[in-house]
């Protein structure tokens, strides 16, 4: 039985606000979110491939229209990265794409170390 997106677009609705419970949603916290909703979507039976990603993006837009305390930046990153950001994640999952933890680390002390 497939769950109608009404009521999957509700309960990422409720899914959001939990991890939104101890820190409003801001440029440093938006990665965080987009993961937590994406687990949260695999749960649902019949959601697959774009449709997820329509209903995260959807759920991000009702929500800042919502809310009066987004600053115009967060949402123009929302508007223009976040279909990005949600892709990326998927290639990372399906493996297209590796991060080698040790060679970021050697890159970063390369470049921030004394």
């Amino acid at each position: 039985m497939s769950i109608p997106e009404d009521i999957t677009i509700k309960k990422l609705h409720e899914v959001l606000d939990t991890l939104l419970s101890e820190e409003p949603l801001n440029s440093d916290n938006i990665l965080d979110i987009v993961l937590g909703l994406m687990i949260a979507i695999e749960t649902f039976e019949n959601v697959h491939g774009e449709q997820k990603k329509t209903i995260i993006i959807e759920v991000f837009n009702s929500y800042i229209a919502e809310k009066e305390d987004v600053s115009v930046e967060l949402k123009e990153l929302i508007k223009y990265i976040l279909p990005k950001i949600i892709d990326t994640f998927v290639s990372i999952d399906k493996r297209q794409i590796k991060i080698k933890a040790s060679k970021c680390l050697k890159i970063t002390k390369k470049y921030f170390c004394c």
